[in-house]
């Protein structure tokens, strides 16, 4: 298994059963995103020089990097791996790639993206979902957006709903259940917590808020100090086997 060390560039392979560590691989400047690809490989995305790098699990080193945007974060691809998407948090922008030829073929944007983070296919490949938080408006000014997802048609590329979020969720990250009946939301309040939410994706309804942060933080007596005093939940990963 593979693990980064965001905030410096480097990868280290660490293994599960003996807790053996290598590394560190100096990779890229500053990750928001890691992803297995379909080719087996782990597509780091850099939000400090807007790359995505692609690093080989089996042979240790970085196989290609792909220049993208400013400042990259998340990267998905179609059931068929016909296309890829990559958002780029600055910018607000969607970047669909040919995955065949890894040549640009659109840029999805609107004035309700200003600032975004990861995105994620819905389980029946039919939906991006976008996450925009719209912390800041472009040029890094203050947010004048509300919070939000965007979902994204994958058929035709385009923007087809918008699910408007309280002031107090910020997305950042997602998951499905099998069924799609329901969507799982990271997100940051930019108070004392972080959370996850629960939203029923027949309304988009949020159905149940649970604590992330806050609620072991403050009974072990931990303050964060980092942030302005705010926990920043980021990603999502669920492991659905039974029993677990």
């Amino acid at each position: 298994m593979s693990a980064h060390w965001p905030l410096a560039g480097n990868v280290y392979k660490y293994d599960l059963a003996t807790g053996k560590k290598e590394g560190p691989f100096k990779v890229g400047d500053k990750f928001c995103g890691t992803i297995v690809g379909p080719d087996g490989n782990i597509y780091f995305e850099d939000m400090a020089n807007g790359n995505v790098y692609v690093w080989n699990p089996k042979k240790l080193k970085t196989v290609d990097k792909m220049p993208i945007g400013k400042a990259v974060c998340g990267i998905q691809w179609t059931k068929n791996n016909k296309k890829a998407y990559i958002t780029d948090m600055p910018t607000g922008t969607v970047y669909v790639y040919d995955w065949k030829t890894k040549k640009k073929i659109k840029e999805i944007t609107s004035p309700e993206m200003t600032f975004i983070h990861q995105a994620r296919m819905t389980p029946d490949g039919k939906e991006l979902w976008v996450s925009a938080p719209n912390e800041f408006d472009p040029g890094l000014k203050p947010g004048t957006h509300k919070s939000q997802v965007i979902v994204i048609d994958t058929n035709k590329d385009e923007i087809t709903k918008r699910i408007i979020l309280p002031d107090n969720v910020r997305p950042h990250d997602f998951a499905f259940t099998a069924d799609g009946k329901y969507a799982f939301l990271s997100s940051r309040t930019y108070g004392d917590d972080s959370a996850l939410n629960i939203m029923d994706m027949k309304n988009y309804s949020i159905v149940r808020k649970v604590s992330a942060c806050a609620e072991c933080h403050k009974a072990a007596g931990v303050q964060v100090k980092v942030d302005k005093g705010s926990p920043l939940l980021c990603g999502i990963e669920i492991d659905w086997h039974p029993g677990k």
